[in-house]
């Protein structure tokens, strides 16, 4: 997953509703961004929200914080993912 600051905008502009992106969605952006884009955003709120509400090990934990680091290729893209984890979990 490559995961940039174009793609973490797109996925707050719908507010991380899959459903309102894939009926509201922009060509453009539909160009920019796939499913499986979406859903790995998705997929890393959904893993945070449990290590946030300690219902993960210290493994899950661990396997996260390096899924978040690989899923983007530079710091400004990581430091933006990581803010709208937090944001949205």
């Amino acid at each position: 997953m490559n995961i940039n600051r174009e793609k973490i905008a797109i996925f707050l502009r719908y507010g991380g509703d899959s459903d309102g992106w894939a009926r509201m969605g922009t060509a453009e952006e539909k160009a920019v961004m796939s499913d499986g884009d979406w859903y790995g955003l998705s997929n890393l709120i959904q893993d945070y929200t449990l290590v946030k509400n300690g219902r993960a090990s210290a493994n899950f934990k661990a396997r996260l914080e390096e899924r978040i680091e690989t899923s983007t290729r530079d710091p400004a893209s990581l430091e933006a993912l990581k803010r709208l984890i937090e944001q949205m979990a």
